[in-house]
């Protein structure tokens, strides 16, 4: 292969790559990308370069395409993603972690990306198992439908023919829960007259389904990225490379440089707009309300009141004489074609049984309440009433402003069911610092759960994929908020310092511990590891807030004349106050048996503050309710107040999270509420 034609298909792989399966507006782009290529790219760049070899002699046009090669090469990925591919270690401007040979750990290859997805390439193949008494095999996929975007679906095969002494299997994904029926495909090869064992055919499938898996990432700023690699590689070339630069060799240098910035110009401009499109908020393909029956009651009273009070222009007419407000939208939805419906939902929910009416709703008793006041919180689904919806969202407009700000104000809940990186930056403009508290419960990495990626860059693919939800996510926290992330031991080092880089290292804030479950085996450990992590981060954790924990005494650790007691310490601990120029009245000595007074101080050494005036101080110290220890090293006094049975203590929370639930009550919350288990790492609503 000539240099030409081994450069060519280079390129081509990072135009047109592996080809992506499913339906949706990124894959669109990528088939129009390789279309760019070939139509456009190709043609225009070969141009150049005949331009660009023109005055040189032949050699220099295989020497040209021998550079660009050998450059790009190590940027050319298999899916058409710009990244650290392969990057030789005797090129020397590249640290060893650039290497192809290994995970990286802290995503050097993937930090400048967005992850997009980890896709599965099946080609048909030929697959013998256990010769010679074993089986041949031929797997089809040339009818396999393609799956959309990352959906997760098994794969399947049928039996389609026996000739030769091979078996053709014909290959697809799984369409409602459809599996894959073994017994028929033995029955139909004995029906050929030849014996097949299950085993044999499951090894079948396992071969053939080792085939390759390819990431899919977006570069950030491919134009910035490879300008400055080829920089730095034109450098090594320059200096380590060449011995003698007359004219005509800086002029053929220039020239490849120039040809080089002019297919990552190319690169670059498509690469560009997939990052414009993979970022541009989304369009919500459908949305529908869930508003229960009492709301649209009381704002439908609303709306009935007088139009003086509603704020109605001047003169306009006024209805009176009536006795109560109606219910019109009421009226209108249940006698919709879609209550149907919706009665079946609440039916299957268990909120109604089949006696139910609609009207039961509406009825009142002679003082004008419910009669049936279980029916008032039905939750009505706007999905059934498309017709009336912008009716029934119409009730929660502000009539002094016609903004419909009183839908929002009324929502007590927001589901969004998306991609979850496109729903964070579509959501972005509205919620950005304004939310509280974010809990994420994402994949573990563990290579068994539902996070596709390539083996060799498991932990660096992982890690692209959070960064890239974890920086929205800081955009969305108000100044006090805070997230917490679940997470096993899969992940948790790599988590934390991505969390400390991301929010900054000052704005890390513990690592909860939460005993999951009773215990589970783990491969060749010894160990039984019955706990998991949530690593928390603040957006500012100086303004945080965090609240005692508030306990009854029952019993003490210490005795004296009165009785058991526990101990509580009296200086101010932690917080935004807790310094002496922050209260200095709570600044005093107290009087101690060591012969000398006690001040409150700070762990650094600097002036505190008492928890407690100096009249409730000395109050407690002739009560004997104060207890001194002294260091023998230092001599310094610490105070504290003794905390007897009965009364109440308060103390800094812990991050061990022991009576919270387990998994196994996550399970049982989800089987109460559904009657199946839906999915298998619920976690419980007690810890979150």
């Amino acid at each position: 292969m000539t240099y030409e034609q081994q450069f060519v298909d280079a390129l081509k792989s990072i135009f047109i790559g592996a080809k992506v399966e499913g339906e949706s507006g990124y894959i669109n782009l990528m088939k129009i990308k390789a279309s760019y290529f070939e139509k456009g790219v190709f043609p225009q760049l070969m141009k150049d370069i005949d331009a660009a070899c023109k005055p040189f002699e032949k050699g220099f046009r295989e020497e040209l395409f021998d550079k660009l090669y050998d450059f790009f090469q190590h940027y050319f990925s298999e899916s058409g993603s710009i990244y650290f591919r392969n990057t030789a270690q005797h090129h020397n401007i590249y640290e060893k972690v650039y290497t192809d040979d290994r995970d990286v750990m802290l995503f050097w290859k993937t930090h400048m990306l967005y992850y997009v997805k980890t896709d599965r390439l099946f080609n048909s193949m030929d697959v013998e198992v256990d010769p010679p008494d074993g089986g041949k095999f031929f797997f089809d996929v040339s009818g396999m439908e393609l799956k959309r975007a990352n959906e997760k679906r098994e794969l399947t095969y049928t039996f389609k023919s026996f000739r030769d002494g091979k078996t053709s299997l014909t290959v697809g994904y799984s369409e409602k829960g459809r599996k894959t029926k073994v017994d028929d495909i033995l029955k139909a090869v004995k029906a050929k007259g030849v014996t097949l064992n299950e085993e044999t055919l499951e090894k079948a499938f396992r071969v053939f389904e080792k085939q390759s898996e390819v990431d899919y990432f977006i570069n950030k700023n491919a134009r910035a990225f490879l300008c400055e690699q080829f920089d730095l590689w034109m450098y090594q070339y320059l200096f380590k490379g060449e011995s003698v630069f007359n004219e005509t060799r800086l002029q053929q240098l220039q020239a490849i440089r120039e040809i080089a910035y002019r297919i990552i110009d190319f690169i670059a401009q498509f690469e560009d707009e997939l990052v414009r499109v993979w970022n541009k908020p989304k369009f919500v393909l459908n949305s529908h309300y869930i508003i229960t029956v009492d709301h649209v009651i009381a704002r439908n009273e609303v709306t009935k009141q007088s139009p003086a009070k509603r704020g109605k222009a001047k003169g306009e007419e006024i209805a009176s004489g009536d006795s109560a407000p109606r219910n019109d939208i009421l009226e209108k939805l249940f006698n919709h074609k879609g209550m149907k419906d919706q009665i079946a939902e609440w039916i299957d929910l268990g909120m109604v049984d089949r006696k139910f009416k609609p009207e039961m709703a509406l009825e009142r008793d002679l003082v004008g309440d419910p009669l049936y006041p279980q029916y008032q919180y039905l939750p009505l689904d706007t999905r059934y009433f498309k017709d009336l919806e912008l009716d029934i969202l119409a009730l929660f407009d502000d009539p002094s402003t016609g903004s419909g700000q009183g839908l929002d104000a009324a929502l007590d809940g927001w589901l969004i069911h998306s991609e979850n990186y496109q729903a964070l930056n579509t959501i972005l403009p509205k919620f950005q610092d304004r939310v509280k508290a974010i809990y994420i419960d994402p994949p573990y990495n563990t290579g068994g759960d539902e996070f596709l990626y390539k083996d060799k860059f498991r932990h660096a693919s992982w890690l692209a994929m959070i960064e890239n939800r974890l920086l929205p996510a800081r955009q969305l926290l108000n100044s006090s908020g805070m997230i917490f992330v679940n997470i096993d031991e899969n992940e948790q080092s790599s988590l934390r310092l991505l969390m400390e880089e991301v929010f900054e290292p000052e704005n890390y804030v513990v690592p909860f511990i939460w005993t999951s479950r009773a215990g589970k085996s783990l491969t060749a450990s010894m160990f039984q590891i019955a706990h998991e992590h949530i690593e928390s981060a603040a957006k500012d954790k100086a303004r945080i807030a965090i609240k005692p924990m508030r306990k009854i005494i029952e019993g003490g650790r210490f005795k004296d004349t009165k009785g058991e007691y526990n101990r509580e310490l009296l200086r101010q601990w932690g917080g935004q106050h807790d310094r002496r120029e922050d209260r200095p009245n709570l600044y005093y000595p107290i009087p101690t048996p060591f012969g000398k007074d006690a001040y409150p101080k700070r762990p650094d050494g600097s002036d505190g503050n008492w928890r407690c005036s100096k009249e409730n101080a000395m109050k407690m110290l002739k009560d004997n309710d104060l207890d001194f220890v002294q260091d023998d090293v230092t001599g310094d006094i610490t105070v504290y107040r003794k905390i007897r049975a009965g009364q109440v203590t308060f103390s800094v929370p812990s991050n061990m999270l022991n009576d919270v639930g387990t998994s196994t009550d996550g399970t049982k919350s989800l089987l109460a509420l559904f009657g199946n288990k839906i999915f298998g790492t619920a976690k419980p609503p007690q810890l979150v």
